[in-house]
């Protein structure tokens, strides 16, 4: 699995489909809103800050009141940690609450990064989080992607053409990060 299956998949799993709308930053890999896509759902972009090239609060709330001028509402806020930063994490998932929208980080290019006490793809505060070990990113071996949920459990398949030492390496690496967390994670694939 991808990291763009992994976006699909928690998507699905939060019951995107068509006519809803995904909040998506303006600066990010397709797949970030090509996943909103797969499902049915409108990707609408919000813009980035010029420095951290992600979106904070503040653009997900400019985007709130352009799709309410139009009688619409966003079913969820796709935030992108990225270079090692996070995003704003705490306010986005207080501004997601007032409106009732979920949050989903993507956090494909910021694995183990740590900014203000949150950690990226902890699903501290989020609803889902995804993972990506794809060569370009921070922690890498496999071509593989994740997904995490809130409720705790961290969903990694893993597929026969990877060998067993890679493997290994993945499932080692993730237990780490797990741990660290220091929430009750438990990970699921098919070894």
């Amino acid at each position: 699995m991808s990291g763009t299956a992994a976006l699909y998949l928690a998507f699905a799993a939060l019951g995107l489909k068509q006519g809803d709308v995904g909040l998506v930053p303006s600066v990010t890999f397709a797949a970030t809103a090509n996943a909103l896509v797969y499902c049915g759902a409108e990707a609408y972009f919000c813009d980035t800050h010029p420095c951290t090239v992600m979106s904070g609060a503040i653009h997900f709330e400019n985007a709130v009141e352009e799709l309410s001028e139009s009688g619409r509402a966003a079913k969820v806020y796709v935030t992108v940690s990225f270079s090692g930063r996070v995003a704003e994490m705490g306010a986005i998932q207080s501004l997601a609450s007032k409106t009732g929208a979920y949050v989903v980080e993507d956090a494909a290019h910021s694995l183990g990064a740590v900014e203000k006490g949150i950690r990226s793809g902890s699903c501290s505060h989020s609803d889902a989080a995804i993972l990506s070990f794809h060569p370009v990113k921070l922690v890498t071996k496999a071509r593989e992607g994740a997904e995490a949920f809130y409720s705790g459990y961290l969903s990694l398949p893993l597929y026969p053409n990877l060998s067993a030492d890679e493997q290994s390496y993945v499932i080692d690496a993730l237990g780490q990060f797990c741990q660290k967390l220091g929430q009750p994670w438990e990970l699921v694939g098919p070894w």
